[in-house]
Formats: structure tokens, C-alpha cells, sequence
């Protein structure tokens, strides 16, 4: 399910009902910050809710290389959030117009340009959580 950036009742409901979640973060210092809230929403929700719920981990989106910044923040984010036990993913999904133009036509990106940085990185990103979960549960690991 995929949710606003809020932590509303949609995105609790979301939580309350998934088995494991990936948590996209655009890399920016808010982005970083809003983080924190959300691991502790995850957290509440699996002490009150849903144990069950797993992270799979955290996967840099909005990147954009030609900014310093965003290097700094997934340099944080990889130094952070490994030894709290969260995976930070390798993959990191660009910043990229072909998004919104993918949204417009109703397609995915990887059907609307198939060769493009954005959905090469998204293909990406799959193959290294089937190279990390394949078809076990995130706890099986």
C-alpha cells in the first residue's frame, strides 16, 4: 500500500495491515527529520498493534547527485540507521521529470521509459531485495 508522506490515519491503517514496510526517504534534511517521526509511529504501531510488522529497510529517493547535500544525507542515513538494525538500501531512485510524466499517462515508470536512470534504479532496488528476502518473510533473514 503505498501511502502520503503523513502519518494520518491512512498511513496508520497502512501499517496496522502490512506485514513489512520500505520506507522511501527523499534525500533532504526535512526528509531525514520526518523520518524519525515515522520510525517511531512503526514502533508504537508494532507495540500496540501489529508485532508482526516488519522494516525492510530504507531506500534514498529524489536523489540528485549534482546536489552535496543529498550525498551528505545518504551518507547519514547509511551511518544511522545499519546499527539500529535497518537496512538501507544500495539502491538509490534519481530525481527525475520522467516520474510525473509516467504518473500523467498511468503508467509505471519502467513501462513508460523502460531505459531511463529512474526505472533502471527501480529495477535495481528489486533485485537487491529479492537478493535479500527472495520469497521468505524480512524476519527469515
Amino acid at each position: 500500500m503505498d501511502c502520503p508522506p503523513t502519518l494520518g490515519i491512512l498511513a496508520i491503517n497502512a501499517l496496522t495491515a502490512a506485514d513489512a514496510v520500505l520506507i522511501p526517504v527523499a534525500t533532504n534534511y526535512l526528509s531525514l527529520r520526518g523520518l524519525q517521526l515515522l520510525l517511531r509511529s512503526i514502533q508504537m504501531t508494532q507495540a500496540q498493534i501489529n508485532p508482526d510488522l516488519q522494516i525492510l529497510g530504507i531506500v534514498g529517493t529524489m536523489y540528485d547527485r549534482r546536489v552535496a547535500r543529498h550525498g551528505e544525507v545518504l551518507q547519514e542515513l547509511r551511518r544511522l540507521f545499519p546499527p539500529q538494525g535497518i537496512r538501507v538500501f544500495d539502491s538509490v531512485i534519481p530525481r527525475s521529470v520522467r516520474f510525473e510524466e509516467a504518473a500523467m499517462t498511468g503508467q509505471p515508470v519502467v513501462g513508460y521509459a523502460a531505459h531511463h536512470a529512474g526505472a533502471d534504479a527501480y529495477q535495481q532496488l528489486m533485485k537487491e531485495m529479492i537478493a535479500c528476502y527472495g520469497h521468505q518473510t524480512p524476519d527469515a533473514d
